[in-house]
């Protein structure tokens, strides 16, 4: 389960592939374990 979400970058960077903007954050669960999102 999910506890929080913090931000790892404050801008946004726009994928001009994928045609939107991308923030790049980390997942903290409640048992401790963090999950970084792909940054581009």
């Amino acid at each position: 389960m999910i506890s929080h979400i913090t931000i790892d970058r404050h801008d946004a960077v726009y994928d001009h592939h994928a045609e939107q903007a991308v923030l790049p954050v980390t997942v903290h669960h409640r048992d401790g374990h963090t999950e970084p999102t792909a940054s581009s």
